[in-house]
C-alpha cells in the first residue's frame, strides 16, 4: 500500500499498488532498505520480495545446495548485514552459514556440533556488522566474530529458551539484550 500526505498530516486514503500470491507461514521478516526488499522464511528456505518490481524470488540461496550439504536441511533463522550486501542463517542442523547475497556465495560455515545441540532460535547483528549474536533452546547467548569465525562470549543466565536478541550500539559501547521464556 502507499501513502499519500494531504495538507492536514497523513492521508486516510491507501491504495493497494500490487499484490503477491500467498507465501508467508510465520517467522521473521527482515526489511532490507538498500536492496529494497524484503526477506523472510518460508518452509524453511529464504524468500525475498523486490519491492521495487513486487517479485517473488524462493529458495535464495539454493544455488549452493549442490555443494553445501547443510543448506538442504532447512533455515530456522537468519539476519541480513547492516550494508544489505551479506547475511548469515541458521540451519535446523545448528551450524551457522556466512553467505554474500549479491552472487550467494558461501563465506564460512561455523558448524555447530561442538556450540549447538539444540535449536537456534534468533540471531542479530551488531551495529558494525562485525558480530552476531544467536540466542538458542539450550538457554545460552553466543556472541561469533563474523570477520574471524569464531565464538567471543558464551552468556548462559536464562533460565528457559532465548527467544529474542538485539544489539544497541553507541559511540562508546555495545551492549546485548536477550529476552526469554523465563521472563
Amino acid at each position: 500500500s502507499s501513502l499519500v500526505s494531504s495538507s492536514d498530516g497523513l492521508s486516510k486514503h491507501w491504495e493497494v499498488q500490487s499484490r503477491l500470491h500467498p507465501f508467508y507461514d510465520g517467522g521473521r521478516v527482515k526489511i532490507c532498505d538498500r536492496s529494497n526488499s524484503v526477506y523472510c522464511l518460508n518452509n524453511e528456505t529464504l524468500s525475498v520480495v523486490n519491492l521495487s518490481d513486487s517479485t517473488f524470488h524462493t529458495d535464495v540461496l539454493g544455488a549452493s545446495k549442490g555443494t553445501d550439504e547443510v543448506v538442504e536441511d532447512g533455515i530456522s533463522c537468519f539476519c541480513i548485514h547492516p550494508d544489505g550486501e551479506e547475511i548469515v542463517v541458521a540451519t535446523v542442523s545448528y551450524a551457522l552459514k556466512h553467505y554474500r547475497l549479491d552472487g550467494k556465495s558461501l563465506i564460512r560455515i561455523i558448524k555447530g556440533g561442538g556450540y549447538y545441540q539444540m535449536p537456534i532460535l534468533c540471531i542479530e547483528y551488531d551495529r558494525s556488522g562485525t558480530l552476531v549474536a544467536t540466542g538458542c533452546a539450550d538457554r545460552v547467548v553466543r556472541v561469533w566474530d563474523m570477520v574471524k569465525g569464531h565464538c567471543t562470549h558464551t552468556f548462559r543466565q536464562h533460565l528457559d529458551i532465548v527467544t529474542h536478541i538485539d544489539f544497541m550500539s553507541t559511540d562508546k559501547s555495545i551492549s546485548l539484550f536477550s529476552c526469554s521464556s523465563d521472563n
